[in-house]
């Protein structure tokens, strides 16, 4: 099998677990979010592909292919539909109301993060940084 068609292997595949275990968790009542089964997914294919038996056939080739991918393009890949559809799923009259303290939250956050890692970037890395830079 070539290379390409292995990588879309572990993607299909991935789809077609992701949209079971939707199936699924829409038709009963699971305590589990989606998140954290999709997570214990993950999981158990990670532990397969690590300590299951070599020969998972192309499979194991193909999460190999997506091992070595290089993260930023994954994230450019995959974050524009995944904004996407939380955005058209969106509240529009809840998010009008909460958009002022999610906005000041943000802000506060990145201040206390910032005066908080700042300071323990300048005296903990061996690096050498100025303290401005550390600040960023």
């Amino acid at each position: 099998m070539s290379e390409g068609v292995e990588i879309l292997l572990y993607f299909f595949i991935s789809l077609f677990l992701g949209a079971v275990t939707t199936w699924i968790l829409t038709r009963t009542d699971n305590p589990l979010p989606y998140t954290c089964v999709i997570f214990i997914e993950g999981a158990v294919i990670a532990v397969l592909h690590s300590y299951g038996p070599d020969d998972l056939f192309d499979f194991g080739r193909s999460v190999e292919n997506w091992l070595v991918m290089d993260g930023e393009m994954l994230l450019f890949v995959f974050l524009p539909p995944l904004l996407y559809g939380e955005a058209m799923s969106l509240n529009w009259f809840h998010t009008k109301e909460v958009v002022f303290q999610c906005f000041i939250m943000a802000v506060c956050g990145v201040v206390i993060e910032a005066f908080i890692v700042g300071p323990l970037m300048w005296l903990c890395l061996p690096h050498g940084w100025p303290f401005k830079l550390c600040m960023l």
